[in-house]
């Protein structure tokens, strides 16, 4: 079903699924950043070429040649000619076709252990009976099944039309359909490359450590992942701060684009820009530090609403408070670091803050006292005190504020006492700054918010330290507070973008103090030579997947590493729960009667309801549900609304935002205490027998929040 415009084969979904990195089919602890599809073919040749600037002959005549691709169509060919100070244009068409077409009809993509029934039209152009012989024949990971030579008999203008079956075998990778017609001495080819993918995403494991000068490590990376799409990478480094790499490398890698995402891909980057590097560069594709730094900030104010507050989402009808704020923060460290920031935008953004902070607003704070018990209480909002705190950084302070919220202290959360206090040590009060600074970072521990503040025990600890060490690096609680946040990160099997951003900014900062050590190592593979580190970043990225590595040290000081590994598991197996989240999928017809087995009919026009469901009892923001579809489906429209007769849907939730794939979709939303459903419509295109992916909801700031479910197989018929 392609759209013939202009010698174009306009497919929809035509661009690539781009490549962003790491992924994940759901949000227990693996990397978000590959939701799409990780194996990508090249399947839409285009057809289009300039001749540039030709001179015609005496006659007005001017000529060009070009070779033309695998092709049959029509192609549009114009020009514009023009002399002295007049100008004209012209357009003709051209047929293009062989003496035999080939038109062969493949899904989009595939999973191991598909069986796809495929039909291959022969067409004759000529007038003229042809006899010849046609082969299929496939490539990469995808079989023919059964004879694949035929002989043709075509009578002029006849058709021919033969059903072939293709397997794709276990493994993933770039399949491909060939057909030829071999007609005396020439041969017609038509070929479709097909991407296999793995109907579950893709796996992460990392793992970081130090050794002492003489001491050796040994780091097992055998997972038996599938070998064409394992990857792995080893960094080794004298800096303490490797240790949390995976932090900043799963910031690196993050694939979302609001605005309180870009900023926590960014921020670090304005200190640790080396590091990033490391973690991120690969071979003809560095990471431009700078650039992105400065693309964010463009970005960001481009987030701006009239009011002066940055909007979370384009489109979105104000600003937030939280990401307000966090972008000020983020504008104002950029500015310090010599980053161009746009003074008008800042400064009405600033303006913005002054405002928040006047506001008194209360938000619930859901926390964790000794003894295990959870409780909650209403506390001023933690916006106001990060507000507060940028202002008094820019030399904004707000006193009053201050010192109305200095009165209501008792009131106040953990981490915005510690944000409060650093307002005043900013504007030289240190007596005040001492008399509400607490003793030590305990007495509640909150609970993870998934919106609002996106608060967390972790967050709130990471925000203490900050405002330590931007006001008082001295103090200190700060070396006990660098204890307990490096505890709680490496004991932690998930960690949200704010989180780690700012974790890694507070021990970033710490960790520039470190001492320089002495220490080098020899790094030994099984395959290959081994490696020197010399005191420089080593970074090791081919030839380690499934393999066994043994680091040894000599010298004095501490060395440290980070590893991570990646790839499909062989058999696409993924875990089957619900934790606080439950996700279902069900298939109904366009006339509403549930479906209850997996045959469809070809051409069948099906509707897909994913229901979404609560099972904790706070309201859950960021929400993002995937549904991976078998390789027989193509997403007819996923706005239910605009195709007639489903007039019995009466429950279609609204979303805030669908992101299309050629084998999944992409639902986000928040959440509250009633049930939530989502319709779209897929029809049954390809005949044959198809694996089909789960579908799963994650909250992206919270991975305690994650539910898959519902793979298995379905027949088109």
């Amino acid at each position: 079903k392609a759209l013939m415009v202009d010698g174009y084969d306009l497919y929809p979904f035509l661009l690539p699924e781009l490549k962003l990195r790491r992924s994940s089919s759901g949000g227990d602890g693996y990397d978000l950043a590959k939701r799409v599809n990780p194996i990508t073919s090249k399947r839409v040749k285009l057809v289009s070429a300039w001749s540039g600037i030709l001179k015609t002959n005496a006659g007005g005549t001017a000529s060009y040649t070009m070779d033309i691709p695998a092709f049959s169509g029509d192609l549009r060919i114009m020009a514009v000619a023009y002399q002295d100070q007049a100008f004209g244009s012209a357009e003709a068409h051209m047929k293009v076709a062989d003496p035999v077409v080939i038109s062969s009809a493949l899904p989009r993509f595939a999973s191991p252990g598909d069986t796809v029934e495929v039909p291959v039209t022969f067409s004759n152009t000529t007038m003229q009976t042809i006899s010849a012989q046609a082969e299929v024949s496939g490539g990469g990971v995808l079989q023919v099944a059964g004879g694949g030579s035929r002989a043709l008999q075509l009578s002029p203008g006849q058709e021919q039309r033969f059903l072939y079956k293709i397997i794709a075998a276990k493994g993933t990778g770039e399949g491909s359909f060939t057909v030829k017609v071999k007609h005396g001495h020439e041969t017609y080819q038509d070929k479709t490359e097909l991407s296999v993918r793995q109907p579950a995403g893709l796996q992460r494991r990392s793992g970081s450590g130090s050794i002492s000068g003489g001491s050796t490590a040994n780091i097992d990376l055998q997972f038996g992942f599938t070998p064409a799409t394992a990857e792995a990478e080893l960094i080794v480094s004298k800096s303490p701060l490797l240790a949390f790499a995976d932090h900043m490398k799963y910031l690196l890698d993050y694939p979302h684009g609001c605005a309180e995402q870009s900023i926590s891909v960014s921020f670090p980057q304005i200190y640790y820009g080396d590091l990033a590097k490391s973690i991120s560069n690969r071979p003809g594709h560095p990471i431009n530090v700078q650039g992105n730094v400065q693309a964010c900030i463009t970005k960001i104010l481009s987030l701006q609403h009239y009011n002066g507050g940055i909007v979370t989402w384009p489109g979105s009808s104000s600003g937030n408070a939280w990401t307000s704020a966090y972008a000020a923060h983020f504008l104002s460290e950029a500015r310090q670091a010599g980053y161009e920031v746009n003074e008008k935008g800042f400064e009405k953004l600033l303006d913005y803050l002054q405002k928040q902070a006047r506001e008194k607003t209360y938000e619930e704070l859901w926390y964790t006292q000794p003894g295990n018990t959870i409780v909650s209480r209403k506390v001023p909002s933690k916006a106001i005190f990060y507000s507060l705190y940028v202002l008094a950084l820019n030399n904004k302070a707000d006193r009053s504020s201050m010192n109305y919220y200095k009165s209501k202290s008792a009131e106040l959360a953990l981490d915005s006492k510690y944000m409060l206090a650093a307002c005043y040590l900013a504007i030289g009060d240190r007596r005040t700054y001492t008399e509400l600074l607490p003793k030590r970072f305990e007495g509640e521990q909150s609970q993870s918010s998934t919106g609002g503040s996106f608060y967390s025990y972790i967050r709130d600890m990471a925000m203490a330290l900050n405002a330590l060490l931007q006001t008082d690096p001295d103090h200190p609680q700060v070396g006990e507070l660098v204890r307990m946040l490096s505890a709680e990160l490496k004991n932690r099997t998930w960690l949200n973008t704010q989180e780690r951003a700012l974790s890694f900014l507070a021990l970033g900062k710490f960790s520039r103090k470190a001492a320089q050590s002495e220490i080098t190592a020899t790094v030994s593979t099984e395959k290959g030579s081994p490696y020197r580190f010399d005191g420089k970043d080593l970074v090791i990225r081919k030839g380690i997947s499934d393999q066994r590595i043994r680091i040894n040290t000599q010298g004095k000081g501490n060395l440290y590493y980070f590893w991570n590994s990646s790839g499909l598991s062989v058999d696409g197996a993924y875990v089957q729960e619900d934790k606080n989240l439950k996700v279902r999928k069900t298939f109904f017809n366009r006339n509403g009667q549930e479906i209850s087995g997996r045959i469809f009919r070809q051409n069948e026009l099906i509707v897909v309801r994913i229901s979404l469901e609560n099972l904790s009892r706070s309201f859950i923001e960021n929400i993002v549900v995937s549904d991976l579809l078998p390789a027989g489906f193509e997403i007819e429209n996923p706005r239910i609304s605009s195709i007639p007769d489903l007039d019995w849907i009466k429950n279609n939730s609204a979303s805030e935002h669908i992101d299309l794939r050629d084998d999944r979709i992409h639902i986000y939303t928040g959440l509250g205490t009633q049930p939530q459903y989502f319709y779209y419509v897929v029809r049954a295109v390809s005949p044959g027998n198809y694996v089909m992916g789960p579908v799963s909801a994650d909250a992206m700031y919270s991975g305690e929040y994650h539910s898959m479910h519902g793979s298995g197989r379905v027949q088109i018929k």
